[in-house]
Formats: C-alpha cells, structure tokens, sequence
C-alpha cells in the first residue's frame, strides 16, 4: 500500500515490519533524534502538518518538539563540535553501532580470541544485518526481548542478550546509550532448560564412530575422540590445548593439565590434572608424533590443514566447529550407528562411566558445574537415569584423576 507521506515523514522496515518516523534537517542540525510512531502513518502526517510550518521561523513549538522527543538533550548550538558529536552518537543506528565496536573495542577482541566468537560473531552479524536500521540509543527492555526471540530459541536467548549486553557497556562509555537495557530483559520461564532433543552417545556407537575413523585416514580425529573421553571435557577445551602449555611434569610424573573454559574466570574455577599413561599416554604420543610432522603446536591437529583464517594461529589447527563437522560426516558413513553421533554427547558418555567408576561428586569435580542439576543433564540417558557405558569400551579409562583447585 502506498502511503502519501507529509514532507519530512519516512519509513523503514524492520523484521518484516513497516515503521515510520518524522525527521526535520533543521531539527536534525540541534541534535533532536527522530520521531517515532510505529506503524502509526496518520500520527506521523498529523505530527508533520503541524511542524512543518513551525520550523522554518523556528517559533516556540520546535522547543515543545525537542522536550518532547528528547527532554535530556539540549537544543545544539550549531559551532558547539562536542554537542554536535553527542547527537550523532545516539542518532546512530544499530549497524554503525555494531561496525564501531568490532573495529574498536578490546572486548571483541578478547571475543575473538575466545570459544564464544563462533555464538558471538553471529550475534553481531544478526544486530547489524537484521536490526541495523533500529536506532541504538533508543533500545529498551521490550525492544531488546523482541530482537532475541526473533533470532534464537531458548538458551540462545540467553546468549545473544550477554552479547548485546556486552556491546552495551562499550556504548555507555562512547556515548552511544545511557543504560545496559539488554540485562533489563528477562528471558520467559522456560526460555533456557528445555527438553535434550540429542540422542545419548553409547560406548558401542563410540567404538563405530572410532573404527570408522581410522578407516577413512582420520586418526587424528580417533584420537581427538579418546582424548575428550579420558578428559570428560567439550571440544573447545579439546582443540585448545598445547603441549607446551598443557603438559607438565610433576614429580618426575606427566600429567595432562587443563582447566574448563566456561569457569576460566570465575572465582573456585578447578584445575584439572590426569596422570599421562596407559592408553592416554600412546594417544599423546601418536598426537605429538603427528604436531611435529605439520609442525603445529596443538594437540590435536589436522593432516589436511588449509590456509590460515580467523581463529587460527596455524594452518593446521583443529577449529571446534571443525571437529564437530568432521564427526557428523563419519557418522553419515556408518552403518546401524547405535546411540548419538555429535562430538559434544562424548562429554555425557564420559559423565556416565566416570560416575560407575567413581560416583556422582567425583563427576562433578571433573565437570566444574555450579549446580547438582547441571551434572545431572549430563547422567541422564535416553532411557535410564544413570546409563551405564564402560562394558564395550576397548580401552581402560584413566583411573589415576587428580582434580586440584
């Protein structure tokens, strides 16, 4: 439908939705943001006719108009290069918002060189891409929720509002917005546990998905597999980790030495330490043997590594999404695969034969959760609490665990 729009009425679309919004220059020059009123054509026109006259001589209602829009923000005066500044910065749209904090603030760089890039690349790319039209600085709680759940489901919520959230405190400082309205939203009940739709790895599928492996030439893969059992850790810690780094002598003794990335920097995060024998010892060995050959300084490493790209600092790392990709296209191959086929249910297999071996507070030392309920998710079978999965397991598992905080 067309509309026929009063001078200086516009409108924008965003998430599918027509908006519109009243913008004079003479206004715009004294730092007044836009007018908006939604899906409201008729108020915009209505607004417009009784303005536009006014503007030109400047009378008394463009003061009205400015209390109005933006009581906070005092009429500019026009030679005044900080005031004029400060109005374009909460003029600023969602996506010049967005390209600023990715080409300068220290946050996204420690995002970067993180595990949570991969979730928070896509956040920032959803923000400037989807919403980039919405103007930053008039971001609230409702509008915030609205964006997360039209982007993500459940726990993705979550995630998206701490990126946002962190964006937030780098555009409070710039002047870019007045308050962290993204950790004003609360998410609905529900929003973050939900109902485990993957189905639990077993320890025959295990061996499937091992023997398949090696038989398409991916063993270093196999070995990745081995390493995240014995270690009952994610493949982000899995294809983080050095020799230099996370092998250390003690006692005359190598261990294995890591700590989990999601309690890295909070207060108690543990250390995790396993004592380098048996079969963990010959897995390291075939993994070293195979780091010198490519010369990479990871553990796990890749035989056919390309080019270098964001998030590697050698051609021949093993990248988690990778890692994960790579299994899924094994599992395709095999036949009758029994149990779940995601690198991620390795971590659940290895919470369930660690509690038969050792019991549920020796699991979640390993894990590091904040709460009973966390390690529980992880025991939990697709058809018994408690499902066991040792019996088929062509290796001893590391009974020598040391957990130091």
């Amino acid at each position: 439908i067309n509309r026929k729009l009063e001078d200086h009425v516009y409108r924008t679309v965003a998430k599918g939705n027509t908006y519109f919004y009243y913008e004079h220059p003479v206004a715009k020059a004294k730092g007044v943001p836009r007018k908006y009123f939604g899906d409201d054509w008729k108020s915009a026109n209505e607004f417009a006719k009784k303005v536009n006259p006014q503007l030109s001589p400047l009378k008394d209602e463009i003061a009205d108009y400015v209390d109005t829009v933006q009581p906070e923000i005092p009429v500019v005066i026009a030679n005044d290069p900080r005031q004029k500044q400060k109005a374009d910065k909460l003029n600023a749209t969602m996506r010049e918002v967005i390209k600023r904090f990715k080409a300068e603030s220290d946050q996204c760089k420690k995002w970067q060189a993180s595990t949570i890039w991969e979730d928070a690349a896509g956040h920032l790319r959803d923000f400037a891409d989807k919403e980039g039209d919405v103007i930053f600085s008039q971001l609230d709680a409702p509008m915030c929720g609205e964006i997360f759940n039209a982007h993500r489901k459940r726990s993705g919520v979550y995630k998206m509002r701490s990126t946002l959230s962190g964006v937030m405190k780098w555009a409070i400082n710039k002047g870019y917005h007045t308050k962290n309205v993204a950790l004003d939203y609360t998410p609905e009940d529900g929003e973050k546990h939900t109902e485990r739709k993957r189905e639990r790895m077993l320890s025959e599928g295990f061996v499937q998905l091992q023997d398949k492996a090696i038989k398409l030439g991916y063993e270093w893969l196999a070995d990745a597999m081995v390493i995240a059992l014995a270690t009952a850790q994610g493949r982000a810690e899995v294809v983080s980790w050095t020799f230099r780094d996370n092998l250390v002598k003690i006692g005359g003794e190598e261990y294995l030495r890591f700590e989990r990335q999601k309690t890295r920097n909070k207060d108690g995060g543990s250390w995790q330490e396993i004592k380098v024998e048996g079969t963990l010892k010959d897995v390291l060995h075939r993994c070293r043997v195979r780091a010198l050959k490519m010369g990479c300084p990871f553990i796990v490493t890749v035989t056919t590594g390309r080019l270098l790209k964001q998030g590697k600092k050698h051609r021949c790392q093993c990248l988690p999404n990778f890692l994960s990709d790579k299994l899924d296209w094994i599992s395709e191959q095999v036949d009758n695969l029994k149990g779940g086929k995601h690198f991620h249910e390795i971590r659940s297999l290895a919470c369930r034969i660690y509690y038969e071996l050792h019991g549920f507070d020796f699991v979640r030392d390993l894990t590091n959760h904040e709460t009973a309920e966390q390690t529980k998710e992880y025991l939990k079978g697709d058809q018994r609490v408690y499902q066991k999965g040792i019996a088929n397991l062509p290796f001893e598992m590391i009974k020598d665990l040391k957990i130091v905080n």
